[in-house]
């Protein structure tokens, strides 16, 4: 029974050695999320920035922003006030019935930072990291 064994685990060991061209970390390489996100250019673009990324709530004024919950979801407006806590957002033309704007209130982690250009962009980097 022990030459047996001593058999197999020299079986094994020869087989490991075959396989030597597939590391075992190659494998777990291809499941590795990088990939994908790396063919997204939109995440690289547009790092997703809630409102509370910027320290200075005064400079939360007329940042453009998008609703990330609740009935609104999606809708992008302008922050007109902050009271209590509470972030208030006017959307504009948000549907047929309402021509016009309406304000909704959310709580700033509630809402997405969004920005049109590369100036306004950098204005917000610039607030983030301040």
């Amino acid at each position: 029974h022990h030459h047996k064994n001593n058999n197999h685990t020299h079986h094994t060991r020869h087989r490991h050695r075959h396989h030597r061209h597939h590391p075992h970390h190659h494998s777990k390489k291809t499941q590795s999320p990088l990939p994908p996100s790396n063919n997204n250019k939109n995440t690289t673009k547009h790092p997703v920035l809630s409102l509370t990324a910027i320290q200075n709530q005064q400079s939360w004024i007329k940042r453009h922003v998008k609703i990330s919950t609740g009935v609104k979801k999606g809708y992008k407006g302008t922050v007109t006030s902050t009271v209590n806590g509470w972030v208030h957002v006017l959307i504009h033309n948000h549907d047929d019935v309402h021509k016009g704007t309406v304000e909704v209130s959310r709580r700033a982690h509630e809402l997405e930072l969004i920005w049109d250009c590369d100036e306004e962009k950098n204005e917000i980097m610039m607030l983030v990291n301040t």
